[in-house]
């Protein structure tokens, strides 16, 4: 037993010994490999880089968001005026961002108009605020309704050679003292007044008015129409008649409206009745609205125009159609 222990300690021995003769080979062989030169490789690129000649990327910035301009939508009763008073703008900002709408006394209920916000607001920057016009403006005169109201008229005659449109007014009720109670926008019933032709600016308080003593009117608007605009057509008013009844307080207009230029059609035919007193002021006025003339064609018309106060004396007809 002793024998067989001593040959198995001796074989384990010389396996000891051969392991560390290997490993030192081992070891002497890789100390004697990583002594080894790095030998340099020669390419077609400089060593030295100039920096005058890297291109500079110029990174492209991100589109900005464009605006999104405000929109309203026309309900009843609006027109620019009293949009423009709303937002607290101007009524030539307002005319200068909605430069395509037909009449802006007179709006469709349902009308997209874009409300200026400030730079970017969808208003073409391009177009310059319209310039004002004077036209000859007579005293205004109002007259009281069984209910309370008040309408008043403001004459105004157009002794231009040119049409204007876009006619507006203020119109101020003061006591005995000077005090202002009230006031109302006044707006013609057509939208443009032709050249030598005069039309009331109307304005209606409604009940119940303040007790007033003086009436003041101030206009606000009154622009020429562009020599090459054609949202207006010349038309003319035929075989018309006029009968005053009612102990002078109505009147019927009757005849035929025909466009000038016949080779043109109409979308709309409006006309306004205006009722005049003794002494020339106006006293009623009403406005007749119908369909569009096709070309070469005419539309007739029959209806009732009432005065407010004195008895009338004489009736004028005035007319607009657009295509």
């Amino acid at each position: 037993m002793a024998e067989c222990f001593v040959r198995f300690f001796s074989l384990l021995l010389a396996v000891v010994m051969l392991s560390a003769c290997a490993s030192s080979q081992f070891e002497t062989e890789v100390s004697q490999n990583t002594n080894f030169e790095i030998t340099p490789y020669l390419t077609s690129t400089d060593d030295q880089i100039d920096p005058s000649k890297v291109p500079v990327l110029t990174p492209t910035p991100p589109p900005l968001p464009t605006p999104t301009p405000f929109i309203y939508i026309v309900v009843t009763g609006d027109n620019f005026i009293t949009v423009a008073a709303r937002f607290n703008i101007t009524y030539n900002e307002l005319l200068i961002a909605n430069p395509d709408v037909g009449n802006p006394s007179f709006l469709s209920v349902g009308t997209e108009l874009i409300i200026p916000t400030g730079e970017g607001d969808g208003g073409p920057p391009s177009l310059e605020a319209p310039t004002q016009v004077p036209v000859i403006e007579s005293l205004p005169r109002c007259y009281p309704t069984a209910s309370g109201g008040l309408w008043c008229f403001l004459l105004v005659q157009n002794d231009r050679l040119v049409p204007l449109e876009n006619l507006s007014a203020l119109v101020s009720l003061y006591d005995s003292r000077g005090m202002e109670q009230t006031s109302r926008i006044a707006l013609t019933p057509l939208n443009v007044l032709w050249p030598g032709e005069s039309m009331p600016l109307v304005a209606y308080f409604p009940p119940q008015a303040p007790p007033w003593d003086k009436v003041q009117a101030q206009l606000l608007t009154s622009l020429e129409v562009p020599t090459n605009e054609e949202r207006y057509l010349t038309a003319v008013v035929e075989n018309s008649q006029i009968q005053i009844s009612g102990k002078g307080l109505q009147g019927r207009v009757s005849g035929i409206v025909r466009l000038q230029d016949e080779q043109k059609s109409a979308s709309y035919v409006w006309l306004a009745a205006v009722a005049y007193g003794a002494d020339g002021a106006v006293v009623g006025v009403r406005r007749w609205e119908r369909g569009g003339i096709e070309s070469g064609g005419r539309i007739e018309f029959d209806f009732l125009v009432f005065s407010l106060g004195p008895t009338i004396e004489s009736i004028d007809i005035l007319v607009e159609a657009g295509p």
